[in-house]
């Protein structure tokens, strides 16, 4: 967050670190906290959903939300015990040339089908 510009968007921080490009540490720090406050969120709205599917014993399918909320939780876990450019692998990494390629590719055809400029 630098003196007299406005701050960064969640999102703006996203698509930077997504690019490879530096974003200010005070800004990386919030937004850690931010998507970590977003995920405990939505964990926590599967897992009503799942506790609802478990009172009325409905099957624990591929698409429940029981089945959804386990998947999640250990994801969670896995994400949490290793470190990020770990868990995220040279696949998903934003200094990965074909990562970048990947995304570009990805971005033109967001902005093909929405009209909309990412």
């Amino acid at each position: 967050m630098s003196e007299g510009n406005p701050p960064l968007t969640l999102s703006q921080i996203i698509d930077m670190a997504k690019a490879g490009e530096q974003v200010p540490n005070l800004d990386l720090i919030y937004a850690v906290c931010a998507l970590e406050s977003l995920n405990t969120f939505g964990f926590r709205a599967l897992g009503c959903a799942a506790e609802r599917e478990w009172k009325q014993s409905l099957p624990n399918s591929l698409g429940s939300a029981q089945h959804q909320h386990a998947v999640q939780f250990r994801r969670i876990k896995a994400a949490l015990e290793q470190a990020p450019i770990l868990w995220l692998g040279w696949e998903n990494d934003p200094f990965n040339p074909d990562y970048q390629k990947r995304r570009k590719a990805s971005l033109r055809l967001f902005e093909k089908v929405t009209g909309e400029k990412s």
